[in-house]
């Protein structure tokens, strides 16, 4: 299995002198990021976890896991990043007070409200809910299930919502917006 070097880019530059060194990176490199070597970025591509770097990092993309945070009302996201699209999963998400739908607020870095989707997922005491929303931080929002689009300023965090949470886990995922 080859190993990923990070290569400095200035040694690629017109009128730099081509050496072994540089061929060997030009080559092992495509095959340690096929091969998955643990060193090797993610592949941007596809939805990888928010906090993940390179394959072999310990980033789960957890933002919310009740076992650990407890009981939370609003569930925060660390900060959104501009130019890509993110996933929001929430899993077997409980509630000690309910039941209520679970609503997602985003807002600009400043935090001004510019968008809330209200999901059809009641949560509540004795009650338990999955589901998942995707959007894209710079230019829009689209529900997932309901492929409603809307306009809205840059994204810059958002807080899910609806009851006191104690349960479950909720996840956040990227991929580049290559369009």
């Amino acid at each position: 299995m080859a190993a990923y070097s990070t290569p400095d880019l200035n040694d690629y530059l017109p009128g730099e002198p081509w050496t072994s060194a540089k061929a060997l990176l030009v080559v092992e490199n495509p095959i340690a990021f096929i091969e998955q070597d643990s060193t090797s970025p993610v592949n941007e591509a596809a939805y990888y976890p928010y906090d993940k770097v390179t394959v072999g990092d310990s980033g789960d993309g957890v933002i919310y896991d009740g076992a650990v945070d407890g009981t939370v009302n609003p569930i925060v996201s660390p900060s959104i990043d501009s130019g890509y699209r993110y996933l929001i999963e929430w899993r077997n998400l409980g509630g000690v007070t309910g039941p209520a739908n679970v609503t997602i607020n985003f807002y600009t870095s400043g935090a001004a409200l510019i968008g809330t989707v209200n999901t059809s997922s009641s949560v509540g005491a004795g009650s338990i809910a999955s589901g998942h929303l995707d959007f894209i931080s710079d230019d829009y929002w689209r529900d997932a299930d309901a492929a409603t689009t809307k306009s809205v300023a840059v994204v810059g965090y958002f807080e899910i919502t609806g009851v006191n949470f104690n349960a479950g886990k909720v996840y956040l995922r990227r991929r580049k917006e290559l369009i």
